[in-house]
């Protein structure tokens, strides 16, 4: 049972260290669009002047800035949380303390 449970906890280390460079490919794409999104408004702005299409391009675009940042943010602040906590258990399991006691 030990042996399980021990492995359960690689595996499940192996899924943290594959999740890690995927959130920070997703950070540096996301970065990218973020830096690129103001400077992409700023030139729909000058090409189109203060029109209401120029206005829906610079709010989309500032809405797509931050959706490409969603993934980064998911997995560094909230996905790696219950694989550590999985991982954490099957090491205990693996490891378990066990005290006899009399009646």
């Amino acid at each position: 049972m030990q042996k399980y449970f021990k492995y359960r906890a690689e595996v499940t280390q192996r899924d943290l260290n594959e999740l890690f460079p995927i959130g920070r490919w997703s950070l540096l794409i996301g970065m990218v669009v973020l830096a690129v999104g103001p400077l992409a408004t700023q030139l729909v702005t000058g090409r189109l002047g203060e029109s209401q299409l120029a206005r829906y391009f610079e709010e989309g675009l500032i809405i797509i800035s931050w959706v490409a940042n969603w993934k980064p943010m998911e997995i560094f602040l909230y996905e790696r949380w219950p694989v550590l906590r999985t991982r954490n258990l099957y090491r205990q399991l693996a490891n378990p303390t066990v005290e006899a006691r009399a009646y």
